[in-house]
């Protein structure tokens, strides 16, 4: 329980697409002042337990065709259940300080993944500039224009200077390749596997609840697909990839975001939506390198992470799109202008073969 009224998803005995909620403010008190609740809707019979441990409130939702018998509610069922589900949030509290230290670790190696893609960043840029340095070594060492009494003198030296810097030369150019070549970064080494889409929802809507409180909206229709449904993909790089776009979202949001989930016959699609306080040319520029396909065109300027995600985007040969859109507020007819990404998953049939 985070807000007052609203309850927020931890874990579930299946898989619920909603992940929030909503109580009325008279429930949540009556909840935190007995610590049980009991409610019928939609011919369904709901058991709230509140177990409060450490600064964190546990809310047990129990839903039942009908009632507690009688002679159940006359032995105190509910004491049994505020035990057993104490034990439980207690263990749910225990996992929550190790995700937390999870979050941390994931943060510090989202930093390395960062310093690795500056540092080929870094060498992209140096290995352009020691061009004109390439061209000036040929040209001394080819030169037949200095005259003989010159030459004499500096011939030595030249040959000795020449030598070392095109030793030098070869050698920056060669650890630069060697840096640029992505099977030599040590953190590229992907582990592709078959994920479940509904594992994607669960992993993109906890970083949207961690970083922007928000809720991942889905279509009805995501919610009769099939189990086997699966994607192609780097578990831990989708998370930086999330995380990243999501911390932009924060970060050069006015007041509205949201995010979209949807599935059709071929893909599984995200759609990303945020108004923005940057001006209109630095969201054209950002637009621009994320359409861009050449990775090494972002090198250039420093927008927004975007080398970073472009980087992930690559490795994962995913489709991305940015845009901006204008959409019409139904309620005050006012304009709002969003910066739109949309990631693009193929959808496979799990044990599927990938050439298939």
């Amino acid at each position: 329980m985070k807000d007052d009224n609203i309850l927020w998803l931890i874990n579930s005995s299946e898989f619920i697409w909603e992940r929030t909620l909503v109580l009325s403010s008279d429930d949540i008190g009556s909840l935190k002042q007995t610590k049980s609740l009991y409610r019928i809707h939609d011919n369904k019979v709901y058991y709230y337990y509140l177990i409060k441990i450490d600064t964190m409130n546990y809310v047990f939702v129990s839903s039942m065709h009908k009632s507690i018998p009688i002679y159940y509610q006359l032995i105190d069922i509910d004491c049994i259940f505020i035990a057993v589900f104490s034990k439980i949030a207690k263990l749910l509290n225990s996992e929550y300080r190790v995700l937390e230290y999870k979050n941390k670790t994931f943060e510090e190696m989202r930093e390395k993944l960062a310093y690795v893609n500056a540092a080929t960043k870094i060498m992209h840029y140096i290995r352009n500039k020691l061009t004109p340095l390439t061209n000036i070594v040929e040209y001394y060492s080819s030169t037949e224009e200095l005259s003989e009494s010159i030459k004499d003198k500096m011939e030595a030296r030249i040959k000795k200077e020449v030598k070392q810097s095109n030793r030098d030369l070869q050698e920056i150019i060669e650890t630069a390749d060697y840096m640029l070549e992505k099977s030599n970064n040590p953190l590229s080494a992907l582990e592709i596997k078959d994920i479940s889409i509904k594992k994607i929802f669960v992993i993109l809507s906890e970083i949207d609840e961690r970083l922007l409180s928000g809720i991942v909206l889905v279509n009805k229709e995501i919610m009769d697909l099939k189990d086997n449904l699966v994607v192609r993909t780097s578990l831990t790089e989708t998370k930086i990839l999330f995380t990243d776009w999501i911390n932009n979202m924060r970060k050069y949001k006015k007041d509205k975001c949201r995010i979209e989930f949807t599935v059709d016959k071929e893909y599984a699609r995200i759609d990303f939506y945020n108004d923005y306080s940057i001006s209109q040319k630095e969201c054209d520029t950002l637009i621009k390198d994320i359409n861009n396909n050449q990775k090494d065109a972002v090198l250039q300027r420093k927008t927004h992470g975007i080398y970073q995600i472009k980087s992930i985007v690559q490795n994962l040969d995913i489709a991305i799109r940015a845009n901006r859109e204008v959409e019409i507020d139904k309620d005050t007819g006012e304009q709002n202008h969003y910066i739109h990404l949309s990631i693009n998953y193929k959808l496979y049939n799990k044990n599927e073969d990938s050439s298939n």
